[in-house]
């Protein structure tokens, strides 16, 4: 009885928020369409072609290193990954181990593969917008070109990032002549920074053109501010978590990286169909 009261003051209260703060009522309506729509089994399908994806992106930039002779560049590069995806865990040394890892498996095929592989994170994608906004799939041509636009963007975004980073730490390495504390305290507050800057413009781009229904910018806007709040704020929960709550390296060791990297594509398909759906609400 008392659980049944408490449910039931909880749902009226929401129902009084709703009425009198609008934004209240569109993530309140936001999130019951996510469970009518049942889009956590969606995101199930996205995290694997995620996954697969992220792989790809590793072989390529593998690839993309040997050809790069400025060793301070390819620091940046990876400083400028860590930005966006601070999932990525361990130090920048660490990280570009990784990349040296997977070099010598690359060559033109890697890229051939993460071509493949992005327009199949695009088919996941598209079945959940498709059913948000119950429409139709594209045809097969015209799903290939846009599945090949938005790995060129994607693209894009992350050597934009290499060089706002590069060039920012250039800039405040000449502006402090030393690498003192000042320079780690900007570096430190730049990274977060950018990163939510270009999460933002992603899920922008994504929600325009990707959905296929090409809503309003008033309504994307919003939409994808709050998706790379979200998308920002969960990874650096998911690294404090299992930082100093739950030690995945010490239980699972070498396997650690690949759980922590599906449980962040997971939060990722979430929080990317969660901000459609609040796109959504606002029509």
């Amino acid at each position: 009885m008392r659980g049944g009261r408490a449910a039931g003051w909880l749902w009226s209260t929401s129902e009084q928020l709703a009425e009198r703060h609008r934004w209240y009522a569109v993530l309140l309506e936001a999130l019951v369409d996510f469970r009518r729509n049942k889009l956590r089994y969606h995101t199930y399908f996205f995290t694997v072609n995620a996954f697969v994806g992220v792989l790809a992106l590793f072989l390529a930039i593998s690839s993309l290193m040997g050809f790069l002779g400025d060793s301070e560049f390819k620091r940046q590069v990876v400083d400028g990954m860590t930005s966006v995806m601070p999932v990525l865990r361990g130090s920048s040394s660490e990280v570009h181990n990784i990349f040296e890892t997977f070099k010598g498996a690359a060559g033109i095929v890697s890229f051939l593969f993460l071509i493949w592989a992005a327009t199949r994170i695009f088919s996941a994608l598209e079945t959940g917008f498709n059913i948000i906004w119950d429409s139709e799939k594209r045809r097969y041509a015209h799903s290939l070109l846009v599945g090949l636009l938005m790995t060129a963007v994607v693209g894009a975004l992350f050597l934009l990032t290499s060089l706002i980073q590069f060039g920012f730490n250039r800039l405040l390495g000449e502006l402090l002549e030393t690498r003192n504390v000042g320079y780690y305290l900007g570096v430190a507050v730049a990274k977060p920074i950018i990163g939510l800057l270009i999460n933002f413009l992603l899920f922008l781009f994504v929600y325009r053109v990707v959905t296929g229904v090409s809503p309003p910018f008033t309504r994307c806007l919003p939409a994808a501010a709050l998706a790379a709040v979200l998308f920002l704020g969960s990874q650096y929960v998911l690294n404090l978590y299992f930082d100093y709550i739950y030690k995945v390296p010490a239980i699972y060791g070498s396997l650690a990286s690949g759980i922590i990297l599906i449980l962040w594509m997971q939060a990722t398909g979430m929080i990317t169909f969660y901000g459609a759906e609040v796109i959504h609400a606002l029509e």
